[in-house]
């Protein structure tokens, strides 16, 4: 079995899920279809999101498979936030989002949370 090795997976461990825990078999098409908006479509760019707007981008976002109104908002804090927040320009590399994301560990849920809290203080 291909599992997550992160609460902050790339869009490449999405897309080589074959199961996940806890979620049913006819679910998975919706993470491999967010990986192929994060890689090849630019769907989840974030300039564009931050191009868009909080509110236009978590629209746009909720027009992906699964993505309702809390986790459009959720994408949009984290992809937005970590642009702002960390000054990053360019997509990572896996090596180099699994490092970003063992720096936060083990408060990972509390950082995007501040991400989030922060996000209408940017700009």
């Amino acid at each position: 079995m291909k599992s997550l090795g992160s609460s902050l997976p790339a869009p490449s461990a999405l897309a080589a899920l074959d199961q996940l825990p806890g979620l049913p078999a006819d679910r998975l098409p919706r993470p491999h279809a967010l990986a192929k908006a994060a890689t090849q479509h630019g769907d989840l760019d974030v300039a564009r999101l931050v191009a868009l707007g909080p509110e236009a981008a978590a629209q746009a976002v909720q027009e992906l498979p699964g993505i309702g109104s809390f986790y459009s908002q959720l994408i949009f804090a984290r992809a937005c936030g970590f642009d702002e927040l960390y000054g990053i320009t360019t997509p990572m590399t896996d090596e180099q989002y699994a490092s970003f994301a063992v720096r936060c560990r083990p408060y990972r849920t509390w950082a995007v949370d501040l991400v989030r809290a922060a996000a209408n203080r940017l700009g």
